[in-house]
């Protein structure tokens, strides 16, 4: 299961659980995808952000029995020669 730490995506992926229970198929560790919560910053928004995703971490921790894997949020900068459409 992979999912974002927020409240429509971790719900979808609650219904897909279900799902596959249903269908008998074996799951068992969840990711949490661009997780600000470790990440450092010193936005505020993006401290809010980050402060938000707790609640979701903990209800995936107690959905997966403890099987689950944070991956924190990287920036990228892009360097290539931006595509010129006309």
């Amino acid at each position: 299961m992979v999912t974002l730490p927020e409240n429509t995506p971790v719900y979808e992926s609650m219904r897909l659980q279900e799902d596959l229970d249903r269908a008998k198929i074996a799951h068992t560790w969840w990711v949490i995808n661009n997780s600000m919560l470790t990440s450092g910053t010193t936005n505020d928004v993006l401290r809010a952000r980050a402060q938000s995703e707790v609640s979701w971490i903990n209800t995936v921790a107690e959905l997966s029995n403890d099987h689950f894997a944070v991956v924190e949020w990287h920036s990228t900068e892009v360097k290539e020669k931006p595509i010129s459409l006309f």
